[in-house]
């Protein structure tokens, strides 16, 4: 056996070496070891090859793109013109020779010249001898870049993703740039057309299905999905919903080339994705008209190994083809890292500084992603590869189905460029490829090594410097730089206000300009809607002359966005540009908010420490506010205090004039998706702290709520604020108010001291109550009077300061409550913890029944967290942090039987540190450290198994947790 082996191999390198010698290089090295294999084994079936020609690009095609004064539409119609007449007489022979031997029908390509055909191996030897053959290659199936891990998400509540944020790309948006007007396209498995995110943004709502869908499987179906990544990748381009932006170009169109994974036995071959390219530069089959042709291409698919002879130009040209029409090509790097050379052809092709652009992954804090492929190019280790990175770690998008789903890959980073493109090209609609990619590879931050390198390229694109590296357009092409309001720059429900509007003409080639502005928002009533812009001799910007009136539903919530649209044209009405741009109502919320609905209540939460936001609520913000067994909304406003003294106070409840605001907490962990205990219990967690105080106090808080449905009387809250300092912070109180409007005859409230409940009734309504559960201990109610009272800091502070119940039992009226604790003090790193609960009950019976259960679940959901602090420690002992697993925030207690020097430290499954949580000499007793999911830098982390080690100088110990996203 061992002797067969070995002639085997032998024969099979003779063989080689002899077709070698026979051919030269014009078999690909698959191909040339498929032939050297059916010789020996004499097996002669026919193969299937693509067969690509000696290919000199006539001068004016290679200079085309960078040629100046030429319109795009101009670059599109030359390159058709001179690929699809292009006839020699080589051509013309080889085609006859194809079509005498291939046992299936010969196709044709005009891209490059090539066809696909299927051969015999002697006669493709034969065809290799043939004059004009540059390349024969099997016509393998092509890969997809498969995301390295996918997990589910939730419909998001955020208007803007943290991944555009990074990328700085809503400073592009400001100027109306969100890719009106503009088309992508995508290389990939095809997109799920009807999902809620992408489907009012597909082309083929209007145009024919074949000039907007490029499948060959299913050429006569809509848009489909047999894989999942390219409706994700779709998402990151253009993916958005009323409230959920995650796309870069939430205004363009989109078409696709379902070229990747289709769910055929062979799925897709190299002839596929040549035929997608001529599709690409030509999807009505219209040579005279280019509005079909998209400005950019996404391809998340690469050539297997082996397929081409290293530095095989075959797909460059290609690319230089499709660029020379305008249209910018975008790879991504491939997941095959961190080795070095580990990029997919064509994406580590290099022939020169932006062919086959490559983009890699990096995360949130910029460190770039292990599997993300390294340079340099495998053809010429001195050219640098990739030429960018993009965020492409737990990527949330759209996932086919109609839901969304976190993937994390290179081919999620890419899409970010490709979304970057079209935005560009609505600014510069002209613009060459080159002048593109040049302006991506210059408005960079420099990560890693200085300068570029082989890891990160160029950097991270800073998207807020792109516009300045691109041409000025060549026509008048009008952007808004900025809308004012008119008065207090606010515009409220039920108001009327004047807008005025600045555009910018970066040309500088128009003197003056009318602008009509209208709306499709019902609502909304554009009262005065022409306005008069004068530039004037080379000018760039223009206010319009007079505001134009508009007036605002009272119904509308803060936060609502009307969409609107300003027509530009000339003096004597000749139309020169559209701009599609939204106005907010209102003041928009200042985080997420997220309801909790239990059987009986209905109740919103934020993570800015302000509550309700119901219809009729003091800020309403589309909120459920509180709704008992279906009522109508019954909680004006509710909101805490925090504060040491007036000056050092933060608060996020009504101001001196009764008046709405803002609060001065800001997200420092975003509302979480919701976790369920094995109790059944809803908790809902949030994290924040007061940076628009005037004068912070050190101090973040963890916000925690919980409801039960099968236990719908009440709703739990707790607030653990965590001291950031190293020294202790003394004389701090904490309060919350509510302001429940149960009765318009006026309410009554109730003190039970015993029970640690106060309670409102009103008419035949529900009672509604405050009971505490931990360290609040004293009660107020508060009259507010003919109208609704306002609170000065002074005041606010008084409320808090005074530790003692303020209850007037006879007073009848518009009631509020209050709730505080204080004075009291956080050790450096330590936390202090509040709980309370909002009971309901139809009746007095049901509603203290409800507060004792709203006690028996506090005090099972937190049992982990006291059952070790009724007396000193003995020894020094490591907790379960709770909950566990957890998201995005967890608890971690221990125990000190002496005062000792305390080290915490939080490490990943790899054992390298990822954040220190205590670091310093701590007293004997039992502790609490809130860790909220982030690494020193203050960055997300990814879900996975986390060790935490807590060390003293006598012993240490470790424990696992669990961090689920």
């Amino acid at each position: 056996m061992r002797r067969v082996s070995i002639i085997v191999i032998i024969a099979l390198c003779c063989g080689s070496l002899n077709l070698a010698a026979a051919t030269g290089e014009a078999l690909g090295p698959s191909l040339e070891d498929k032939i050297a294999v059916s010789a020996w084994s004499g097996a002669r079936g026919p193969i299937p090859v693509v067969v690509f020609l000696e290919d000199e690009l006539p001068t004016g095609l290679v200079q085309l793109e960078s040629m100046a004064g030429l319109r795009r539409g101009q670059r599109i119609k030359r390159v058709l013109g001179e690929r699809l007449h292009e006839s020699k007489e080589s051509t013309e022979r080889i085609h006859r020779f194809l079509i005498e031997s291939s046992s299936q029908p010969v196709l044709r390509h005009w891209v490059v010249p090539a066809f696909t055909a299927t051969l015999s191996p002697d006669r493709i030897l034969e065809l290799t001898a043939q004059p004009g053959v540059r390349l024969v290659v099997e016509n393998l199936t092509l890969d997809y870049v498969t995301p390295v891990s996918e997990s589910p998400a939730s419909v998001a509540v955020s208007s803007v993703s943290n991944e555009l944020a990074l990328l700085k790309v809503p400073t592009l948006w400001q100027q109306g740039l969100k890719g009106t007007g503009r088309l992508i396209c995508s290389f990939d498995t095809g997109v799920d057309w009807d999902h809620p995110a992408l489907a009012d943004k597909w082309r083929g709502n209007s145009e024919p299905l074949s000039s907007t869908w490029f499948s060959k499987v299913a050429p006569n179906e809509l848009p489909y999905d047999a894989a999942g990544h390219g409706t994700h990748t779709m998402g990151l381009m253009v993916g958005a919903t009323e409230a959920d932006t995650f796309g870069v170009a939430p205004h363009a169109q989109w078409i696709t080339a379902g070229v990747i994974d289709q769910g055929r036995p062979l799925q897709t071959t190299l002839s596929d994705i040549i035929e997608a390219f001529q599709w690409a530069l030509n999807p009505d089959g219209d040579t005279s008209t280019t509005d079909d042709v998209p400005d950019v291409i996404l391809n998340s698919w690469g050539v297997p190994k082996g397929l081409f002879a290293p530095c095989d130009e075959t797909f460059t040209q290609i690319v230089d083809v499709v660029e020379a029409a305008g249209i910018v090509t975008i790879f991504a790097a491939g997941n095959e890292g961190p080795d070095p050379m580990s990029l997919r052809s064509p994406a580590d092709q290099a022939s020169t500084p932006t062919n086959s652009l490559a983009v890699g992954a990096v995360n949130m804090d910029k460190d770039i992603a292990s599997f993300s492929s390294r340079g340099p190019s495998s053809c010429d280790q001195t050219q640098i590869k990739p030429e960018l990175v993009a965020p492409g770690v737990s990527v949330r998008s759209s996932q086919k189905g109609g839901g969304y789903t976190y993937m994390s890959g290179t081919s999620m980073a890419a899409p970010y460029i490709a979304g970057l493109v079209v935005l560009m090209r609505q600014y510069s609609p002209d613009a060459t490829v080159e002048e593109i990619k040049q302006a991506l590879l210059q408005a960079t931050e420099d990560l890693g090594a200085t300068g570029e390198d082989n890891i990160y390229g160029n950097g991270l694109v800073d998207a807020s410097r792109l516009l300045a590296l691109l041409p000025l357009p060549v026509s008048p092409s009008f952007k808004i730089t900025s809308t004012q309001v008119s008065d207090d720059g606010i515009a409220w429900p039920g108001e009327e206000f004047g807008l005025d509007i600045l555009i910018n003409n970066p040309a500088g080639n128009i003197a003056e300009v009318i602008g009509v502005l209208e709306t499709g928002t019902a609502g909304v009533v554009v009262m005065s809607d022409s306005a008069t812009y004068l530039f004037g001799v080379g000018g760039s910007s223009a206010l319009s002359m007079a505001p134009y009136q508009i007036r605002y539903d009272s119904g509308f919530h803060h936060g609502h966005t009307v969409d609107f649209v300003l027509y530009l044209q000339t003096p004597e009405g000749g139309s020169l540009d559209t701009i599609a741009f939204v106005g907010t109502v209102g003041v928009p919320p200042s985080g997420h908010i997220a309801d909790h609905s239990s059987s009986r209540i209905g109740f919103s939460v934020s993570d800015f420490a302000q509550f309700g936001f119901g219809t009729g609520s003091l800020y309403n913000a589309g909120g459920k506010g509180l709704r008992v067994d279906g009522s109508d909304n019954l909680l004006y406003e509710a909101g805490i205090v925090l504060g040491r003294n007036a000056l050092q106070l933060s608060s996020s409840i009504r101001d001196a004039q009764g008046r709405y605001q803002v609060s001065d907490y800001e997200p420092t962990v975003d509302l979480s998706t919701s976790t369920i205990d094995e109790e059944g219990g809803l908790h809902v967690t949030a994290g924040y702290a007061d940076s628009r105080s005037e004068i912070p106090i050190p101090i973040e808080l963890t916000q925690e709520t919980i409801s039960y449905v099968d236990d719908g009387g009440f709703i739990i809250f707790r607030f653990q604020m965590r001291n950031m300092t190293p020294g202790w912070l003394t004389g701090l109180h904490f309060g919350f108010l509510t302001d429940f409007d149960l009765d318009i005859a006026g309410d009554q409230v109730v003190y039970d001291d015993g029970a640690a409940l106060m309670y409102q009734t009103g008419g035949d309504g529900p009672l509604v109550g405050l009971v505490s559960l931990k360290n609040l201990d004293s009660f107020k109610s508060l009259d507010n009077g003919a109208a609704k009272r306002g609170f000065s800091r002074a005041d606010k502070f008084d409320l808090i300061a005074l530790d003692a119940t303020q209850h007037d039992p006879g007073l009848t009226g518009d009631l509020m409550m209050f709730l505080n604790s204080g004075s009291f003090a956080i050790q450096g790193w330590d936390s202090n913890e509040v709980a309370f609960a909002v009971v309901i009950g139809t009746d007095l019976a049901e509603l203290y029944e409800n507060a004792q259960h709203a006690r028996e679940r506090f005090d099972l959901a937190t049992a982990v967290d006291e059952g070790h602090q009724s007396s000193l420690p003995t020894a020094v002992t490591l907790h379960q942090n709770y909950p566990n697993p957890f998201n995005p925030t967890t608890t971690i207690s221990f125990s000190l039987s002496t005062a000792s020097d305390v080290s915490l430290v939080v490490y990943n499954a790899l054992g390298q540190k990822v954040s220190q949580l205590v670091d310093g000499r701590l007293p004997a007793g039992s502790h609490e450290v809130l860790w909220n999911a982030t690494n020193a830098s203050g960055g997300r982390i990814a879900s996975g198994v986390y060790f935490y080690r807590l060390s003293t100088s006598q012993t240490s110990h470790s424990r696992k947790m669990l961090l689920l996203k």
